[in-house]
């Protein structure tokens, strides 16, 4: 564990999981002075503000930024971090925590709160989708629909992100894609396609089951252009990563992914919806260049 007399900086998004965030505050700042952890509260009022926090917290004397929110918030505190010395702890407080989970960190919520405040620091992976920067995973495709539905509809849990899942399924289509993945260039009809650095999407789906957080690769999963009745039976597929060896599947670990459509193609990173007419996409990844609070992983699976 870390030096609990490290001083730290809690940044709390008010708007996460419907308020859920904020709603914990006070529980999250009593667990905190009890374990003796110093530190200041910050609530962010913009995306921007947080990013300018993160990437501040240094030169303001923080060892540590904790991230109360859910995945769009660790995503702008990060983008402030990357190439730092400064440790990212997370205190899940949003509406489907994906990055959280990939951290391996278990328990109640003092236990979290004693991980995200003093637990030992690992080095990590970044992704980028062009220029923006990027730390669970991005979604094309029908993945991309999915979150925008989300995004739109008020309130949290699994009923509101079914009913995202409903909306997108009854507008569903597949992409005339062409993919570069690393060296091997393949095209075809994509309904969907998801880069992960982490293990889990969606509110814990495990999309690409396979993946850790610091081996230096990204891993791939494409679904083929499928009929809409059977996109949902396949989406529980997904849900508990029985779907590896399906026939309209492919599997892929790579370090760098170009991705170009005929037409714009729907995209989101780590949960927000991301804005490119243009149908074409570089993906990369840069290894080990973010300071994590998280639990020691084993070995990749081969």
């Amino acid at each position: 564990m870390s030096n609990t007399n490290e001083k730290t900086l809690i940044i709390v998004n008010p708007v996460s999981g419907n308020g859920k965030a904020i709603d914990m505050l006070p529980e999250t700042d009593n667990l905190l002075t009890r374990l003796g952890i110093k530190f200041d509260i910050q609530i962010s009022e913009s995306s921007s503000q947080a990013t300018l926090l993160a990437s501040s917290a240094a030169s303001l004397g923080y060892a540590r930024v904790i991230a109360l929110g859910g995945d769009g918030t660790v995503n702008r505190l990060a983008a402030g971090l990357i190439n730092s010395n400064v440790i990212l702890g997370v205190i899940p407080g949003g509406r489907n925590n994906d990055f959280f989970r990939s951290l391996g960190i278990e328990g109640d919520l003092a236990q979290i709160c004693k991980e995200a405040a003093s637990g030992d620091a690992k080095l990590i992976d970044v992704g980028f989708l062009n220029d923006q920067p990027f730390f669970g995973n991005i979604g094309f495709g029908f993945a991309a629909e999915v979150t925008r539905e989300a995004n739109r509809i008020p309130g949290s849990g699994r009923f509101a992100y079914y009913k995202a899942i409903y909306k997108a399924w009854k507008n569903y289509a597949a992409y005339e894609s062409s993919l570069r993945i690393d060296n091997l260039e393949i095209k075809l009809a994509a309904s969907m396609i998801v880069v992960s650095i982490g293990k889990f999407s969606t509110g814990g789906w495990r999309i690409t089951p396979q993946a850790v957080i610091d081996d230096g690769k990204f891993d791939v999963c494409v679904m083929e252009k499928v009929k809409r009745s059977r996109l949902l039976p396949l989406l529980s597929k997904f849900s508990r990563g029985d779907h590896l060896r399906l026939p309209e599947i492919r599997m892929y670990r790579c370090r760098q992914l170009e991705i170009s459509s005929a037409k714009a193609l729907p995209a989101h990173y780590d949960g927000e919806s991301y804005q490119n007419d243009s149908g074409r996409f570089m993906i990369k990844i840069e290894p080990s260049i973010l300071r994590v609070a998280a639990r020691s992983e084993s070995a990749h699976e081969t």
